[in-house]
């Protein structure tokens, strides 16, 4: 019997963990959603209601109205485009349209984002991934990594390294 080093990941196993990562998302975002709606419809519900009582003129009114009550709701429509784009991606979860793919790691650099310092892997034809400073740290240019991502997308989801993973099909 062959002694086994290497983990074993399958179709399954990755649909798996695309869900667990997209219910996180759509949970979150809609408690998220529920705390903003708490403070902020209050606000623009009130900051509607002033325009209206201090505006004569109708149209000022209105314009007001409209501007301030968009700008007040902001975070929470900002919130639910968000949670439309998790319930996009739950709706290819179920129509299974994720690929796997296998490509080669071009390059890797850090950058600086909001003041701090993060790890990127680029492939060929994807957007760069952000990754933790083992999978930077193990990595280097030319290996080769199991892509996880959607049919017609080129946000990468997950990854693997064939270093130290292997697919089986069942």
């Amino acid at each position: 019997m062959e002694k086994q080093t290497k983990n074993v990941i399958t179709r399954e196993f990755v649909e798996k963990e695309l869900r667990f990562y997209n219910t996180a998302d759509i949970r979150s975002t809609l408690v998220l959603c529920g705390v903003l709606s708490l403070f902020f419809v209050p606000l623009t519900v009130g900051i509607v209601y002033g325009c209206f009582v201090l505006f004569k003129s109708v149209w000022l009114k209105i314009v007001f109205s409209i501007l301030l009550g968009a700008l007040t709701s902001a975070p929470i429509w900002i919130n639910l485009l968000s949670l439309k784009l998790s319930l996009t991606e739950q709706k290819l979860l179920q129509n299974g349209d994720f690929d796997i793919t296998v490509c080669e790691l071009q390059y890797k650099d850090e950058k600086l984002v909001h003041r701090h310092t993060e790890k990127f892997l680029h492939f060929v034809g994807f957007k760069e991934i952000s990754v933790e400073n083992v999978n930077y740290d193990l990595s280097s240019q030319g290996d080769e990594f199991y892509i996880i991502h959607y049919k017609g997308y080129a946000e990468i989801k997950l990854i693997y390294s064939l270093k130290m993973y292997v697919l089986k099909e069942k």
